[in-house]
């Protein structure tokens, strides 16, 4: 079974002049249109979200006014859209109420961990838990990125059984050095979906398209369906079981 030609990108940094990613419009159409041409129809914009930079409010504005630069664009294109944020853990954010940064109309929130030269942060919890209580759902960015993950999944078991669901990049599945990694953590079940994570045409690529061929190459086409289904099911809202694991890869016609 080839992987879908319908596919939804969850984590991304397309939008013009507002975070790291596309720097102009130029640019953000060049990561739309690419978007386009590996068969992605659905797109999560997610710029990062900084709290002690910017309020909730301040930062809304100028999401909106990134989104409307681009909305001709979108509309050619014909993609479907909707707003969120990748929001930086920081000790700033216990207290707030986050439910405006959530993906879209959804209950989940695209959380990123500190990386802090590799330091756990010891007050992670607590925001998880404020997440929680407030009704989101905590989303966590590229969980490849970070050694206190990867290196400890106790405490990825740990957030999975407090309903939070995990994110890889699509960069460390086409990568040769880090994808091992990462097909570890599919096989233990602590992958739920991929993100492109895409900031430019040149440092960061969309790559979504060529990241799920290899999954359904090394790890089978129902790794390959469970991911692209997960992708669609956060943007529409629905629900994504944490212990779910898609079938096995058939060898020799077995299982």
């Amino acid at each position: 079974m080839a992987v879908s030609k319908v596919l939804t990108d969850i984590h991304c940094h397309i939008l013009p002049g507002i975070d790291d990613g596309a720097k102009d419009p130029d640019m953000s159409g060049a990561l739309l249109l690419s978007e386009k041409q590996q068969g992605v129809s659905k797109i999560l914009f997610t710029p990062h979200y900084y709290a002690d930079e910017i309020s909730v409010d301040g930062f809304i504005h100028r999401r909106q006014d990134a989104l409307e630069r681009m909305q001709g664009t979108i509309e050619r294109l014909e993609l479907k859209t909707a707003l969120g944020a990748e929001v930086r853990m920081q000790e700033e954010l216990i207290g707030m109420d986050l439910r405006p940064l959530r993906m879209g109309d959804t209950p989940y929130l695209l959380l990123e961990f500190p990386f802090l030269s590799g330091t756990y942060p010891l007050w992670g919890e607590m925001i998880v838990d404020q997440l929680l209580d407030q009704g989101i759902r905590p989303l966590f960015a590229h969980i490849d990125r970070y050694d206190y993950f990867m290196n400890g999944r106790e405490r990825l078991e740990h957030f999975r059984e407090m309903g939070c669901i995990f994110q890889v990049n699509a960069d460390s599945v086409v990568s040769r050095h880090r994808s091992p990694a990462v097909f570890e953590l599919m096989k233990d079940g602590f992958v739920h979906v991929l993100g492109s994570d895409a900031h430019s045409p040149e440092k960061r690529p969309v790559h979504l398209k060529s990241a799920l061929e290899k999954v359904e190459s090394k790890m089978g086409s129902g790794m390959a369906a469970f991911l692209t289904e997960n992708a669609d099911a956060v943007f529409q809202g629905e629900e994504v079981d944490p212990f779910r694991k898609p079938p096995r890869k058939k060898i020799l016609g077995l299982f």
